[in-house]
C-alpha cells in the first residue's frame, strides 16, 4: 500500500485519532499526578510525528491489503 492509498483510506484517520487521544490522555494522567516533568519537549515533538507514520504503516494490515 502507498502513501497515497494510506493518506485517503479512513482508516489512516482513525489511527491517527486513537494514537493521538491516547498520548493526550497520557499527557493529561502525568499532569494531574505532578508528573508531566518526566516527558521532555523531544519525546512530544517524536511522539506528534511518529504517530502519522505508524498510523500508516498499519492501515495496511487493518484493511487486509
Amino acid at each position: 500500500m502507498g502513501v497515497e492509498e494510506a493518506i485517503e483510506s479512513p482508516v489512516f484517520y482513525i489511527l491517527c485519532g486513537v494514537g493521538y487521544g491516547a498520548f493526550t490522555l497520557m499527557y493529561i494522567v502525568l499532569k494531574k499526578m505532578g508528573q508531566a516533568d518526566i516527558m521532555p519537549w523531544w519525546v512530544k515533538v517524536i511522539v506528534l510525528i511518529a504517530v502519522p507514520i505508524a498510523a500508516m504503516l498499519f492501515t495496511g494490515f487493518a484493511e487486509g491489503d
